[in-house]
């Protein structure tokens, strides 16, 4: 037989058996459907299912028989539950790390306590005062308050008021922020928020491009932002990038920041001093005025050596520099002047680093 009707024999064959069990399974699943499925009542399965059911059920609702090593639990002394505890809670805990806090006050007399026994909660959140069920609700976030809403009417009425939800969805914005800042771009809503947008800042000090232009003019906004991440200064206010203390902040994260300085901090010859101090990778970044400068290359291999890489042709053959930029790091001598590298003090300071 030819090649080519064999090939088609057998692609005959395969396409029957694909059908063959094709309809197979379709039998078998109308054969189950009219008996009602595995999950039909009376069929075997379910019988089944609802005995299993019945056995947990009377497993949990067994007593517990006491060990030989079992204690009677003590009752615990009487909860006096006020709001002035609540003071000292944090923004977003869950309503059971507040609850454990209410439930280290001193014991007194209150017409509000309910004597702990065994592995009873403290007290029940339904028999709360409704001030301090507010200011409960008012600490959660908005998966904390779909907890709390469900325990009670009286809860869910709590959960349900404007206030409450504005205030759990912002702190569940700040645990959000406080983990990816970046993800201050999902909500514009809250760019003029300070607590929020200084949340992400601190973790992530790029997130200042998604500030309001008036957080971007505020001092604290912006130093949270450059200490983590000193680029992020090319998105304050022109007010800002004038300030030194600033700067000095944003070039010690990242030496390019000095390039977002104003113009006339970058031509202030004892500020870039200070600088290369503070990060002597700047030096990359100043004008080869500076590059040309002893004292500001001298100020900066003290701090990094590796800097001698940016001084002018002339500085990387002055042998103090060198001897201060390999006694800082050795490797620095791979990029001083050729004739330097064979002077004997120079290669004993670099081995000695």
């Amino acid at each position: 037989m030819p090649r080519k009707y064999s090939r088609r024999r057998n692609s005959l064959k395969k396409r029957n058996s694909l059908k063959r069990r094709n309809s197979l399974k379709k039998r078998s699943f109308r054969k189950r459907s009219l008996r009602g499925g595995a999950d039909a009542p009376g069929s075997i399965y379910y019988e089944r299912k609802q005995q299993e059911e019945a056995m947990r059920q009377a497993r949990l609702n067994q007593p517990r028989m006491m060990g030989p090593n079992d204690t009677q639990p003590q009752p615990q002394p009487q909860l006096e539950l006020t709001g002035s505890d609540l003071s000292n809670t944090s923004s977003g805990s869950s309503f059971h790390s507040v609850a454990s806090n209410l439930s280290n006050t001193s014991s007194g007399s209150s017409e509000f306590h309910t004597p702990r026994t065994g592995n009873e909660p403290y007290f029940d959140l339904d028999q709360l005062p409704p001030e301090v069920a507010q200011q409960i609700a008012s600490k959660m976030n908005m998966r904390d308050l779909g907890k709390f809403a469900f325990i009670s009417d009286k809860n869910l009425d709590i959960a349900k008021d404007p206030d409450i939800r504005e205030t759990a969805r912002r702190n569940t914005v700040i645990e959000i922020v406080s983990q990816n800042g970046m993800r201050l771009r999902d909500y514009p809503q809250y760019y003029n928020d300070k607590e929020i947008v200084l949340a992400a800042v601190r973790q992530n000090g790029m997130s200042l491009m998604y500030a309001d232009p008036v957080l971007k003019r505020d001092r604290r906004v912006v130093l949270a932002a450059v200490r983590n991440d000193g680029k992020s200064i090319e998105y304050a206010s022109p007010e800002l990038v004038q300030d030194r203390e600033v700067i000095l902040a944003a070039v010690s994260t990242n030496s390019i920041a000095i390039r977002y300085a104003n113009h006339v901090l970058q031509g202030d010859r004892d500020f870039i001093i200070d600088v290369v101090s503070q990060n002597g990778w700047a030096l990359a970044h100043t004008s080869p005025a500076f590059k040309a400068d002893r004292e500001v290359v001298l100020a900066a291999v003290r701090q990094n050596g590796g800097a001698i890489y940016f001084a002018s042709h002339t500085l990387q053959a002055d042998k103090e520099i060198v001897l201060a930029a390999v006694r800082q790091n050795g490797n620095a001598i791979r990029y001083v002047d050729p004739e330097l590298r064979q002077d004997r003090e120079v290669i004993f300071a670099s081995l000695s680093n």
